[in-house]
C-alpha cells in the first residue's frame, strides 16, 4: 500500500517537473523575444542579413534557426538561406544535412562547397560517399561547385561523373588540385553544362585545358600556375571578359620553352585583366595575343626595360584601356608610353625608401610641361607609398617638389581639356615617420586642392 502511494506521489512530482520545464522554456522564449533587438526588423531584412552570414560560412541555417522562434520561422520559410551548402565530411549526419538543404531550397539552384582534404587518420570511404552524393543527387540543382583539394581518389569520382552527368544550371566551377597529382586525363569534362561561364582553378593539371569547355567561359581565374601556362590558357578562351592569374609558380619546365601559337589570337570581349607575376622570356607568343577591348588592367609583375620588345607590343594594342593599377617597375615609363588612353592610374611603391628617386622620376615624366602628350587623358592619379620595414628620418622627401610641379602642370591647363587632372590621391603607409616631411607634404597638397581638383592625403 505504501509503495503504491509512493509511486503515485513520484509520478505526480515528475508531471509537475515537466510542467515547470515547459513553463520555463516558454518564459525563456518570451525573454529572448523581448531582448531581441532585431524584433522590429521585417522578415525580408532578417533574411538578407542571414544570407550574408551563411554565404560567408559564418553561421549555418540550423544555428541561426536555434536562436529564437522568430528566427527559426524566418530560416525555415526562406529557401534562399538553404541554397549555400558547406559540407564537412567530418560532421556527423552530413548526408542528411545535404538532403535537408536540397529539400528546403525548394526550386532554387544551390552553391556547394565540399572540402576534401584528408589524411591517414581520416576515413576515406565517408568522404568518397559524400563526393559521389554531390555528383548524383545534386546536378539538377547545382549552380556553383567548389571542390578540393583533389587527389587520385576524389578525381576518379569527379572525372567519371563530369563526363556523362548533365548540370543544367551549373554556372561556376572551382577546382583545387593537390600537389604531386598527375592523373591520366580522358574525355571532355563538364561538357553538359549549357550555362557554365566561370572556372577557377588552383594548380591546374597539365593538359586539363583540352578537357574543359574553355570556349564557353567569360571568366577564368588561375592560381599557382606558371606564367607561360597562364598565357596559354588565356589564348584558348575566345569569349573571355575577365581573366585573373595570381600566385604564379616558377616557370622551370623545359616544355614551356616550346610553347607556340599556330596563329595570332584576338580576344574581342576581354575587358578586365589581372596579372600577378612576371612575363617569362620563354613566352614569346605573348605578342600573338591581342586584347583590343581591354579596359582595366591590374598588373603585379616586373617589366624589364631591356626586354621591352617582348612585352611592349602586348600593351601597345590596348587602345581602349582606361584604368591601370600596377606596382612600380623599371619599365613603367615605357609602359605608360604604350597606353595613351589611360584615364585612371594607380601606382604602388612597395619599398618607398629605396624608391625615392624613382617616384621623382615618374612624377617628372608625367609633368605636362616637360612631356606634352604623355597620358593625355589622365583624369585620376593615385599613388600608394609603402614601407613596412624601415624608418624614415628625412625632413623633406626628394620627390616632393617634382610631385607638386607635376600636379600644377596638369591642373593649370584648361579644365575642359582632356589632359586636365581632376583627382589626386596620395596614400602613405610607412612603419614610423620621423621629421616633418609628412605634415609639410600634406599642407602643400591641400593648397593645390580646389573645386576642379580634389587632392586627398591619407
Amino acid at each position: 500500500m505504501e509503495l503504491t502511494l509512493l509511486d503515485a506521489a513520484s509520478s505526480r512530482i515528475d508531471e509537475e517537473i515537466q510542467a515547470l520545464c515547459t513553463q520555463r522554456a516558454l518564459l525563456r522564449r518570451r525573454v529572448n523575444i523581448l531582448r531581441d533587438k532585431s524584433f522590429k526588423l521585417p522578415p525580408e531584412t532578417l533574411t538578407t542579413i542571414f544570407e550574408c552570414a551563411i554565404c560567408e560560412n559564418v553561421h549555418s541555417p540550423l544555428h541561426l534557426g536555434a536562436v529564437c522562434s522568430r528566427w527559426r520561422r524566418v530560416v525555415w520559410e526562406s529557401p534562399s538561406l538553404w541554397s549555400s551548402i558547406f559540407l564537412s565530411p567530418k560532421q556527423s549526419g552530413v548526408g542528411k544535412l545535404l538532403s535537408l538543404h536540397l529539400e528546403n531550397s525548394k526550386g532554387l539552384s544551390v552553391s556547394i562547397h565540399l572540402p576534401t582534404k584528408h589524411d591517414f587518420l581520416t576515413p576515406i570511404h565517408p568522404l568518397l560517399s559524400l563526393t559521389r552524393d554531390v555528383f548524383t543527387k545534386c546536378p539538377a540543382k547545382t549552380r556553383v561547385l567548389n571542390i578540393g583539394p583533389i587527389d587520385n581518389n576524389i578525381w576518379s569520382i569527379v572525372a567519371s561523373h563530369s563526363v556523362y552527368t548533365g548540370f543544367p544550371h551549373l554556372e561556376t566551377i572551382k577546382l583545387t588540385f593537390g600537389q604531386d597529382f598527375d592523373p591520366v586525363l580522358e574525355g571532355r569534362l563538364f561538357c553538359r553544362t549549357p550555362l557554365l561561364r566561370s572556372i577557377e582553378m588552383t594548380r591546374p593539371l597539365p593538359g586539363i585545358g583540352h578537357c574543359l569547355p574553355l570556349h564557353k567561359l567569360t571568366s577564368l581565374s588561375l592560381q599557382k600556375l606558371s606564367p607561360p601556362y597562364s598565357l596559354y590558357f588565356l589564348s584558348q578562351c575566345p569569349n573571355l571578359v575577365e581573366f585573373h592569374s595570381q600566385d604564379p609558380l616558377p616557370y622551370v619546365s623545359t616544355s614551356e620553352l616550346s610553347f607556340t601559337l599556330e596563329a595570332s589570337v584576338t580576344l574581342h570581349n576581354l575587358r578586365s585583366l589581372r596579372w600577378e607575376g612576371d612575363i617569362p622570356l620563354s613566352a614569346t607568343f605573348i605578342t600573338d595575343i591581342h586584347l583590343p577591348s581591354i579596359q582595366e588592367v591590374f598588373w603585379q609583375g616586373h617589366l624589364d626595360t631591356a626586354t621591352r620588345h617582348s612585352w611592349q607590343p602586348f600593351f601597345s594594342v590596348m587602345e581602349r584601356m582606361n584604368t591601370l593599377d600596377c606596382s612600380y617597375t623599371a619599365g613603367i615609363v615605357d609602359l605608360l608610353d604604350s597606353i595613351p588612353s589611360v584615364e585612371n592610374l594607380h601606382v604602388r611603391f612597395d619599398h618607398l625608401f629605396d624608391q625615392l628617386e624613382e617616384v621623382a622620376e615618374l612624377m617628372s615624366h608625367l609633368d605636362w610641361e616637360k612631356n606634352v602628350g604623355i597620358l593625355p587623358h589622365l583624369a585620376q592619379l593615385s599613388l600608394t607609398l609603402e614601407e613596412k620595414d624601415r624608418v624614415m628620418s628625412k625632413e623633406i622627401l626628394p620627390f616632393e617638389d617634382t610631385l607638386i610641379q607635376m600636379v600644377r602642370s596638369r591642373s593649370s591647363v584648361d579644365r575642359s581639356s582632356a589632359c586636365a587632372l581632376h583627382r589626386l590621391s596620395l596614400t602613405i603607409d610607412v612603419l614610423v615617420v620621423w621629421g616633418t616631411w609628412y605634415r609639410h607634404l600634406a599642407e602643400e597638397m591641400s593648397q593645390l586642392s580646389d573645386e576642379s581638383l580634389v587632392v586627398t592625403v591619407t
